[in-house]
């Protein structure tokens, strides 16, 4: 459900809704403490704009965007419009993408022509150049150009659906080629809209579900209209990620090898695991085998900082991070949804929570995590459900002795330690969040699609061994 509201409102602690009414006024003023104006400063939005605004005037802003993008129907007239007002090269990053003739996605035909000449353009002015049939504009802006805090402009109204912290705009041809002449996107400063979202999608319903919906509430009562959208509120750490929660709207395979090894090898599409999930779901999965998780799971794990990506922030400069821990997502960490999604294919009775404390660690690399089952179960059967389990997995390992973070960090390998503490039993997983927890099982997921070893290119030896 869809509702609009006519007045402002202040976002409190990043996740509560406060309307700027009279009744509201009291709490206002005692909660919030700072004016509209200065409130406005703390969106997302007035930050990214701020950072490419070169005017000196947040009301009148001269926008510089860090990438373009065009399809095969606009790229010809704005490259053309621009060679003849003095282009030399491209300032900025440039996709031509060439679908809209290709798939006949306006109604247009094959035009040739146009690719070969957005070819030649990116050779000569510097562009990237996306051949026909491999991406459309918008999925494209997605998956290659979107990057926290920075801005796309594009030639076509799908570009203005930002992801992940961008800021895109789609607008006509003339804007486009401003900005190849290293000119100038001159706007007044606009709203900035919350979309505040609780609760969690029925299973099957993404993100771009979501933007689609809020679209037909706003789109044609002007509600939105020369605004910015920023998505805010605790639903949005519900909403799916990256194809990894199933769904009959996508074929992609959970790509867990141990999990999913015979899916993977015959998937059209793979949707690599989070990092922590990962780490997490290789310590339980032989206890979902036998069916042994009916009751809730207590899981600490803390990682290293690269697991916040290449983007500096606040809580990732190494003169935070050193001689440093803290907890963060606790209890409602992004991962916890895929992690219960494969208990539940092995273990379709499980409904258990999973009480999940991550922490960011003072080390750059790997996840080191601890679980606790409650269990009768003999420690000595629960090790032979293990080595069982993974006995035909390359990189899983069962170890009678203490781990630590330097046996796994430059290797694809998972060790796991078993300990049983009266009715309690402690299972210790150990991963490098970049390899097993990233590229590394991005690689052996490719291995088993392409029929080759699942070993190859991930020989690599340990820190400590």
């Amino acid at each position: 459900m869809v509702e609009l509201s006519n007045t402002g409102a202040y976002l409190v602690n990043g996740s509560e809704l406060v309307f700027d009414t009279p009744e509201n006024a009291a709490r206002i003023s005692g909660e919030c403490a700072i004016g509209k104006e200065e409130a406005k400063k703390n969106t997302i939005a007035y930050g990214i704009l701020e950072s490419h605004n070169t005017s000196g005037n947040m009301d009148e802003l001269k926008i510089k965007f860090d990438k373009l993008t065009s399809h095969d129907i606009t790229f010809v007239g704005i490259i053309q419009t621009a060679r003849a007002s003095g282009l030399e090269k491209f300032p900025i990053p440039y996709v031509l993408t060439n679908c809209h003739n290709s798939l006949c996605a306006v109604g247009g035909t094959i035009n040739e022509d146009d690719h070969l000449f957005g070819l030649s353009a990116a050779k000569k002015y510097g562009g990237v150049y996306v051949p026909p049939h491999q991406a459309v504009i918008h999925q494209y802006a997605r998956e290659m150009l979107a990057e926290c805090g920075k801005m796309i402009l594009g030639s076509d109204s799908h570009t203005r659906y930002g992801a992940i912290g961008t800021m895109a705009m789609g607008e006509g041809g003339p804007e486009l080629v401003k900005q190849l002449l290293s000119r100038t996107y001159d706007i007044k400063m606009p709203g900035v809209i919350a979309i505040y979202l609780t609760g969690a999608p029925q299973p099957g319903v993404g993100p771009q579900d979501i933007a689609l919906a809020i679209i037909g509430e706003v789109f044609a009562n002007g509600y939105v209209k020369n605004k910015v959208m920023e998505f805010v509120g605790p639903g949005v750490s519900n909403l799916s990620m990256d194809y990894r929660i199933a769904s009959p709207d996508h074929d992609f395979i959970y790509g867990l090898p141990e999990l999913n090894r015979r899916a993977t090898c015959t998937a059209k599409h793979v949707a690599n695991p989070g990092c922590f999930a990962t780490c997490i779901q290789l310590g339980l999965l032989p206890l979902a085998k036998h069916l042994m998780l009916n009751d809730d799971i207590m899981v600490n794990a803390i990682t290293g900082s690269t697991g916040a990506g290449v983007k500096p922030g606040a809580t990732s400069h190494f003169s935070w991070r050193n001689n440093n821990m803290s907890v963060y997502k606790a209890f409602d960490h992004q991962h916890v949804p895929e992690i219960k999604q494969s208990l539940k294919q092995l273990q379709n009775s499980f409904d258990s929570e999973i009480d999940f404390i991550p922490y960011r660690g003072d080390f750059p690399r790997g996840i080191f995590a601890t679980l606790v089952v409650k269990t009768k179960v003999a420690l000595e059967e629960i090790v032979r459900m293990y080595e069982e389990y993974y006995a035909k997995d390359s990189f899983v390992h069962i170890v009678d002795k203490n781990i630590d973070l330097k046996q796994v960090v430059n290797t694809n390998k998972c060790l796991i330690s078993l300990e049983k503490h009266g009715d309690k039993l402690l299972v210790v997983s150990a991963i490098d969040n970049l390899l097993k927890g990233a590229s590394g099982q991005a690689v052996q997921n490719m291995n088993l699609m392409f029929g080759l070893d699942q070993r190859a290119g991930l020989r690599l030896k340990a820190a400590a061994f």
